[in-house]
């Protein structure tokens, strides 16, 4: 009786089309489950072990036996001689989901970084702009209030990711700077686009705290510069130019290649 329950009942499963949370597929998977194991439990002892009987590793060829691994349901294996196997259907089902995953280009990138020539090249230029700290700040105030501001407003690096943004949205930041390390990496994800849209030139920096040494802090998301003196201008030119060849120039190709894996890139390297 409990065979030909469970055969019907297993017919009349709804499809994998409905909804798995619907009422009907709740009701279903509960009363195949209550006849699975009722029908487990008044079997013969000769059907249990036959139930219960692991496939063995050497007799199947290996692509056979990773198929069995993926298509078995380790919520099936309960009984204590299937532990070990259980353990490797689930470490299978791990792999083959890891493989499956892939990276979209927002996020990929991310990966493509200033080399450490290159950054250091720029570096040397940001810290020429080092914003000035308090005691600085006040000693030029109180000159400028005894004898009145002599000259331009100075230029300095701008720091700050909402300040950044404002920058960029007026159209007065020249190049831009951001850290491939942020975490959540949603707080910068938009400004390569932003950039781009607005005709800034951007790159990407490994580290956050690269940054932050720029401007005196622990660490720092975005820098920027709007303009630089008469003396760095030959060199701004050639290092925006650098810039816009790695990254501007390259935007299309990059939102359109998908990444891999973290764990599958360690064994390509390997």
């Amino acid at each position: 009786m409990y065979v030909s329950l469970f055969a019907i009942f297993s017919m009349l499963a709804p499809s994998h089309t409905i909804s798995a949370n619907t009422p009907a597929v709740l009701f279903f998977r509960s009363l195949r489950s209550f006849l699975f194991y009722s029908l487990q439990k008044n079997l013969p002892l000769k059907m249990k072990k036959a139930l219960l009987k692991v496939p063995d590793k050497s007799a199947l060829p290996p692509a056979i036996y990773k198929k069995r691994l993926l298509r078995t349901n380790p919520k099936n294996l309960h009984h204590k001689s299937q532990k070990e196997f259980r353990e490797e259907v689930i470490q299978a089902r791990k792999v083959a989901l890891v493989d499956a995953l892939k990276m979209p280009p927002a996020l990929n990138q991310f990966k493509n970084c200033l080399s450490d020539d290159d950054f250091k090249e720029v570096q040397n230029l940001f810290m020429c702009y080092k914003p000035e700290n308090r005691k600085e700040r006040r000693e030029r105030l109180k000159r400028e209030e005894e004898h009145g501001r002599v000259g331009d407003k100075p230029v300095i690096v701008k720091s700050g990711i909402r300040h950044v943004t404002d920058l960029i949205e007026q159209g007065r930041a020249k190049l831009v700077l951001i850290a491939c390390d942020v975490d959540p990496v949603e707080l910068v994800l938009f400004l390569p686009t932003l950039c781009r849209k607005m005709g800034v030139s951007y790159a990407f920096v490994k580290s956050k705290y690269d940054l932050g040494r720029i401007v005196d802090r622990k660490s720092a998301t975005t820098l920027c510069l709007c303009g630089v003196g008469s003396d760095k201008r030959t060199k701004f030119d050639s290092i925006i130019k650098r810039c816009n060849s790695l990254f501007v120039e390259k935007y299309e190709t990059m939102m359109s290649t998908w990444g891999i894996p973290v764990g599958k890139e360690a064994e390509i390297a390997e």
